[in-house]
């Protein structure tokens, strides 16, 4: 969702629930609130296999996670699984979710897809 401070989308969210539409499981599906902030060292020990960074925001893009302090240890940074989606497509509860869900998918699963 943002970076500065680190929060995502969690359980009971449109969001939680595209994430497991598109065959994912979110590392956030634990937490009380709906849009946790997340520490670098939660993350961390999270450890997820997919990053998704949403764009599309002018002025407001999310920095290269390869790039954050620490960041080079999460497995998907490492394995080059950190995935760009169009934020419209997935932030805004709108008939474009089912193209944001593809994307999701095609992020988590790219062997689905060729």
């Amino acid at each position: 969702m943002w970076h500065d401070p680190l929060q995502t989308a969690g359980s009971g969210t449109f969001l939680d629930d595209l994430i497991r539409v598109a065959g994912g499981r979110n590392v956030a599906a634990g937490q009380k609130k709906e849009f946790p902030t997340f520490s670098p060292e939660a993350l961390l020990g999270a450890d997820p296999e997919v990053y998704v960074v949403t764009t599309g925001h002018k002025g407001l893009q999310c920095p290269d996670p390869a790039k954050r302090p620490g960041f080079s240890a999460l497995r998907a940074v490492r394995q080059g699984r950190v995935c760009r989606v169009l934020g419209d497509l997935v932030l805004r509860p709108t008939p474009r979710l089912a193209v944001g869900a593809k994307e999701l998918a095609r992020a988590i699963h790219p062997e689905a897809f060729r």
